[in-house]
């Protein structure tokens, strides 16, 4: 998937840190370009985590950055809910 496909205006990426941040999608687009693959703006992105700064080798073993939309969490089901 490229970054022009991406399905929402705000690019929301959060990590298992706690590190969470927006980005305008036309704003990345005009940083990365819009042709370019999602791993690889995430590649860019990760150097922006504070836990790991910028050691790349570092964040590609250890750095659990993600987007945020594209991989929702699961549904919690509550017992008792309507039939």
């Amino acid at each position: 998937m490229q970054l022009w496909d991406f399905p929402h205006i705000k690019v929301r990426v959060s990590c298992t840190c706690g590190y969470k941040t927006a980005y305008k999608l036309v704003r990345l687009g005009e940083l990365y370009g819009a042709r370019t693959e999602l791993g690889l703006v995430l590649e860019r992105l990760m150097v922006k985590c504070p836990m790991w700064g910028q050691n790349l080798v570092l964040c590609k073993l250890r750095c659990g950055l993600i987007f945020t939309d594209l991989n929702p969490p699961p549904l919690k089901i509550i017992a008792g809910g309507r039939k």
